[in-house]
């Protein structure tokens, strides 16, 4: 287990992106990847570090065979507070973040905050190491600015990991 203890998280993790944002829908995939510390109080871990994912999402609106891409590239960094509930083998997560959106056609930054839920099922301790696979689910909220609309971002997937318990 990783109670009573420091620990670091390494985890990666496959999701879909659902975008509304000036009453208009889009969609795409982000692979993701993040390293967060932790400590262990009994049943309960606090985790915190950094996290990055970035990959396309079609463009609102472009036309099939236009002189403009038909995908638009985002970069998310995330800097993730996740509590975990330790449950024998299971865990569950809850998690705030604050993030930032940039897009590779537009170089401006965007802000806003992440709220989620993830389950995960822990594998057999190898020494120091604890592997797990979950689900995720987020909800997040981009802030208007002078660069962008607002944005309401919806992503979930599948998500796997390793816990480093020395």
């Amino acid at each position: 287990t990783d109670r009573h203890r420091v620990t670091l998280s390494l985890e990666t993790s496959g999701l879909l992106l659902i975008r509304y944002s000036a009453s208009t829908w889009a969609y795409g995939a982000s692979p993701s990847i993040r390293l967060m510390p932790g400590y262990g109080f009994g049943k309960v871990s606090v985790l915190t570090g950094a996290e990055f994912s970035g990959g396309p999402m079609l463009r609102p609106g472009a036309a099939s065979g236009s002189a403009d891409s038909q995908f638009v590239i985002n970069y998310f960094p995330v800097v993730p507070v996740v509590i975990r509930y330790n449950d024998v083998n299971w865990h569950y997560d809850l998690e705030l973040g604050a993030l930032g959106l940039f897009q590779a056609d537009q170089p401006a930054w965007s802000f806003g905050f992440r709220a989620g839920l993830g389950v995960g099922l822990m594998g057999l301790r190898t020494r120091y190491f604890i592997p797990w696979a979950g689900v995720a689910a987020f909800y997040e909220h981009y802030f208007h600015d002078s660069n962008r609309a607002a944005a309401e971002f919806i992503r979930g997937g599948f998500r796997i990991g390793v816990i480093y318990d020395p």
